[in-house]
């Protein structure tokens, strides 16, 4: 019995630890799952969070760079004044593509008044030009609209290339992969010639030769203006000849051998006055006096053919349209309009002269016979 009883306790007990060692080797694998499972999420997580690093890094740096882009885009542009005189060069470094702009400041004798300047900032491409005191003096030289904007000015220059009196507007630079020269010639408003508050108007006209294909590569902005004036300066002349010279030989110099020239004698001075058929056709018809070493071209029509008659010395032109009568005069070397309520007189005036656009002769016959 006692034998039978300790068998079974024996029994007992080996089942017991049998099951406690199955346990403990359940236990082992479930810790060791968990354990692995832990270490490969660390992985994982760190994986990821260095990927998001790097994600916020590179986030970082394309913020970083765009920034930097947009503060370059509102970047202020470069503002350079100058202030320029009458017949000298200024060199400049104006392009589309640089953020600069120039304010060039210059003084309009003929007009008693300041005049700048505006070489605009790459977005816009319109030059313009504006007056301190006249209150109509603006205009533009080139616009967004215009085929020859220039891609960069390099030179600049004010001079009275074509010795009118009225100052002109030089500019050397590139259009394309080309070099140019631009000249803008000054005259009185062509809407209202007598209105004081017009400034003297800025124009390509007429058409001018293109003095670019006689200069050599690289010409500089005093070359393109000796090419016009023939290095002569208006205000600096001797003689009456020596100007009236001087403004034929410019227009020679645009259409040799189709103007034609003449004397009349319009105000009360012992100087003549210069008459000018110029352009084709005689479209531009022009008259022009010289006090004190300038020619001054105070008459500049630029129209059909019309009589014009005068009586010498008197000081008075007319314009003949049938019945009717234009009356101009010179007054300090500028045209004026004045009127005369009784013409019977000088109607009636045996001195009184006619000419057209069809009178005068070639420029070396008139030189020859009354400049010489």
């Amino acid at each position: 019995m006692s034998n039978t009883t300790n068998n079974k306790r024996s029994v007992i007990i080996i089942s017991i630890a049998l099951i406690l060692f199955m346990l403990g080797g359940v236990i082992s694998f479930v810790s060791g799952y968990l354990f692995a499972k832990h270490e490969i999420s660390q992985a994982i997580n760190s994986d990821s969070k260095a990927t998001i690093a790097s994600a916020s890094d590179s986030s970082s740096t394309s913020e970083s760079a765009s920034d930097e882009e947009t503060e370059n885009d509102n970047a202020p542009y470069e503002s350079i004044k100058i202030e320029a005189e009458m017949n000298k060069s200024v060199s400049l470094d104006w392009s589309k593509d640089i953020r600069k702009e120039y304010l060039i400041t210059f003084e309009v004798n003929e007009c008693d008044d300041t005049c700048e300047l505006s070489l605009p900032a790459p977005e816009a491409c319109s030059i313009s030009y504006t007056y301190n005191n006249h209150r109509k003096g603006f205009g533009f030289l080139f616009d967004d609209d215009s085929e020859n904007i220039p891609d960069t000015i390099t030179g600049f220059k004010t001079f009275d290339v074509n010795f009118d009196g009225f100052t002109d507007l030089l500019f050397t630079g590139t259009e394309g992969l080309k070099e140019m020269s631009w000249l803008f010639v000054g005259s009185a408003s062509y809407d209202d010639p007598y209105d004081d508050d017009e400034g003297t108007v800025f124009m390509v006209y007429p058409p001018l030769t293109d003095a670019t294909q006689y200069l050599d590569k690289g010409f500089t902005v005093d070359d393109v203006c000796d090419y016009y004036s023939k290095g002569q300066t208006n205000g600096e002349f001797s003689s009456y000849q020596e100007g009236y010279k001087a403004i034929i030989g410019y227009y020679e110099t645009l259409s040799a051998g189709t103007n034609r020239y003449d004397l009349i004698n319009i105000n009360d001075d012992d100087i003549p006055e210069l008459l000018m058929d110029t352009g084709e056709g005689g479209r531009n018809f022009s008259v022009c006096t010289f006090k004190n070493g300038y020619v001054h071209q105070f008459m500049d029509w630029r129209h059909s053919k019309s009589d014009f008659e005068y009586v010498p010395y008197i000081n008075i032109i007319m314009e003949n349209f049938g019945p009717e009568y234009h009356i101009y005069s010179m007054k300090d070397c500028k045209l004026n309009s004045g009127n005369i309520e009784d013409l019977s007189g000088y109607k009636s005036n045996p001195f009184k002269t006619t000419f057209t656009f069809s009178g005068g002769k070639p420029a070396d016959d008139f030189i020859k016979e009354n400049l010489n």
